[in-house]
C-alpha cells in the first residue's frame, strides 16, 4: 500500500497519446514457444536430445518462433558493471569441491550475489533512457519480461547441463557435474560485462538519440513514424 501511495504521489505520469490493443496472437505464441523449448531443455537429459520428443518441442519452438516474426511485423503495435561480479563469481565456484571451504564458497556467493542484485538497475536504466516519457511503461515492460525469461531459460539450461553430467549418488558426483554450469554462469557474466560496455558508449547514446524522436509524436493514424 505505501508503494502504491508514494508511486502515485512522485512518479510522474508515463501514458502514451494512443492506447495499445491486446497482442493475443503474439503473445499466444510466445508462450508456445518458451513452454516448449524449456520443457524441452529440462526433459532432453531423461528423454534424450535426440528423442522423437525432444525434437518435436524444439520443432514446435522453430515454428513458434517462426510464425511470431512473420506475424509481428504486420501489427501497428509489435511485441515488443555488474556483470565483471557475475563472472567472477562463476569462475570462483568452477572449481568447486568436496574440499572446498566454506569461506571460499561464502565468498563466491557474496561476489556473484553482488553482481546480480547490481545488475537490474542498470538494465531497467538503459531500456528507459533511450525511450521518451510516452513509451517508459512500454520499455519497463519489455526489460521486466526479458528478465523473467532469461531467468526461466537459465535455470533449464544449467539444470539441464548439470543433469547431463551427473554420474553416480549425488553427493559423489555433484561438484565435478556442476563445473560446466558454472562456466555457463561465468560466460553469461562476460556477455553483460560486453553489452554494458557497448551500450555505455558514444554509439549507443547517439542511436538512442536518434531513435527517440521516432516515437515522440505518433500521427493519427497509430503508425509510428520512419526514418528516411
Amino acid at each position: 500500500m505505501a508503494a502504491i501511495a508514494l508511486t502515485a504521489c512522485f512518479v510522474p505520469e508515463s501514458r502514451a497519446p494512443r492506447a495499445r490493443g491486446v497482442d493475443a496472437v503474439g503473445q499466444m505464441l510466445v508462450i508456445v514457444a518458451l513452454a516448449s523449448v524449456t520443457y524441452a531443455i529440462i526433459e532432453a537429459p531423461q528423454a534424450g536430445w535426440t528423442s522423437s520428443t525432444t525434437l518435436g518441442l524444439f520443432a514446435v519452438f522453430v515454428v513458434a518462433i517462426g510464425m511470431l516474426l512473420a506475424y509481428e511485423p504486420r501489427r501497428i503495435d509489435p511485441l515488443l558493471a555488474a556483470g565483471a561480479a557475475m563472472c567472477a563469481g562463476g569462475v570462483m565456484l568452477v572449481g568447486l569441491g568436496a574440499d572446498t571451504s566454506l569461506g571460499w564458497i561464502l565468498a563466491s556467493y557474496v561476489v556473484f550475489g553482488l553482481g546480480f542484485g547490481l545488475v537490474n538497475a542498470p538494465i531497467t536504466n538503459t531500456a528507459l533512457s533511450g525511450m521518451p516519457r510516452s513509451q517508459a511503461g512500454v520499455a519497463a515492460a519489455v526489460a521486466s519480461t526479458s528478465r523473467q525469461i532469461g531467468a526461466a531459460l537459465g535455470v533449464a539450461v544449467v539444470g539441464s547441463v548439470l543433469n547431463s553430467g551427473l554420474t553416480g549418488p549425488l553427493t559423489i558426483g555433484f561438484t565435478a557435474a556442476s563445473q560446466p554450469a558454472w562456466w555457463i554462469i561465468a560466460g553469461c557474466g562476460l556477455t553483460v560485462l560486453g553489452i554494458g560496455a557497448l551500450t555505455s558508449g558514444r554509439w549507443a547514446v547517439g542511436t538512442a538519440a536518434r531513435t527517440a524522436h521516432l516515437f515522440e509524436d505518433e500521427p493519427a493514424n497509430g503508425r509510428p513514424h520512419r526514418a528516411a
